[in-house]
């Protein structure tokens, strides 16, 4: 099976900008779907400035937005586009992927080559209005095109939450659910004895940045960790009393394995909950919002909390300080679930979408 994906960005491994989760998990899936076999090539709008191979012969064309200057990124990209469609019929796809943002690139591509076209979403974001200025939204639209992602007769979400919410909110196809996949080595090694550091991945507040440091004035015989505060410098770190800010990092386990648990007191837009499972595989305590898509990563409902009850945290958090044995049954059905969560896993899963899409063996919708 030939394999298209056209995404706005897909940088190496080796790339040292911010590269979020959504990106790495694209990135793990596709060259993990070349090592079983298939012919996959990768069109990104910016990948990283220049064409590349990846794992297991993965191809990766850059479509020009490496540019140095806004003029340059346009041009270079509406020209690259323009090789694209003269080069698609010699790449001989069977399946398209887009995201919510090319979606337009892909409906045309798919017209041009008879093939089906599904669209990724990894987060809830990828389908909500961008932002931005009359320039910069005209200058998406001439590089990406202008399509609704409603229009992308399939979709590939990476919850059962967010394959619902995609349907909520105007998608009526076939749709499939592919987990982050996770290819960290987890830990066979006890969980943690005690508990003295706790720590938190990203510093906005849909992440419940506010729980965590007021839980921090509540505890301060605590040490707190912001893990990716926007605030910090890359690679840098600033102490404010009992809590540690550490600045963006393309690598968290390191930061992860230090604390002892993990907090995610989200309290909204989490399609999933990466972080979480992470945490889980390196043995970490977790304590998460009961909302979104964060009860599929968690996996134990005892683990679990209102993200808008203060007290219920403080008070878990705190038992879970003085006696780190009563949580480990949680734990253990937690990391249970995680296992099932490896990149060969959600691999396979991929691939059984995509052959169901490029060869269906019936019209009935897949749940």
């Amino acid at each position: 099976m030939n394999v298209l994906a056209l995404l706005p960005s897909f940088r190496p491994s080796d790339y040292l900008g911010p590269v979020g989760g959504g990106e790495i998990s694209n990135r793990r899936l596709l060259e993990s779907l070349a090592g079983r076999g298939h012919g996959v090539t990768v069109y990104a709008f910016n990948a990283g400035g220049s064409n590349w191979m990846g794992a297991n012969g993965l191809r990766v064309i850059d479509g020009g937005l490496g540019s140095p200057d806004l003029g340059g990124r346009v041009m270079g990209a509406l020209l690259a586009r323009a090789r694209l469609h003269k080069k698609l019929p010699a790449l001989t796809p069977d399946v398209i992927l887009t995201t919510a943002g090319t979606v337009a690139t892909g409906l045309r591509a798919s017209r041009q080559n008879g093939v089906p076209v599904a669209v990724l979403v990894r987060a809830i974001r990828d389908i909500m209005p961008v932002a931005g200025s009359a320039a910069k939204t005209l200058a998406r639209r001439l590089v990406y095109g202008n399509a609704p992602w409603t229009r992308a007769p399939y979709l590939i979400a990476n919850s059962r939450f967010l394959r619902d919410y995609c349907r909520k909110n105007g998608f009526n196809g076939p749709g499939w659910v592919v987990y982050p996949p996770f290819d960290d080595e987890p830990l066979e090694t006890p969980w943690p004895s005690s508990v003295s550091k706790v720590g938190m991945i990203g510093s906005a507040p849909n992440k419940g940045v506010e729980t965590f440091i007021s839980l921090a004035c509540r505890l301060p015989q605590i040490e707190f960790k912001v893990i990716g505060d926007r605030s910090v410098r890359a690679g840098e770190r600033r102490i404010e009393g009992n809590v540690t800010r550490v600045g963006w990092t393309n690598a968290p386990l390191d930061e992860i394995d230090s604390c002892d648990a993990l907090l995610m007191p989200t309290r909204y837009d989490e399609a999933f909950g990466r972080a979480a499972v992470e945490a889980i595989r390196r043995r970490k305590y977790v304590l998460a919002s009961s909302i979104e898509g964060l009860p599929e990563a968690v996996g134990d409902s005892r683990l679990l909390l209102d993200p808008y009850d203060l007290d219920a945290w403080q008070d878990s958090l705190t038992r879970l300080v003085r006696d780190p044995g009563a949580f480990r049954a949680a734990m253990d059905r937690a990391f249970k679930a995680a296992m099932e969560l490896g990149v060969e896993a959600q691999t396979a899963r991929l691939e059984q979408a995509l052959s169901e899409m490029a060869f269906p063996p019936s019209v009935d919708s897949k749940e």
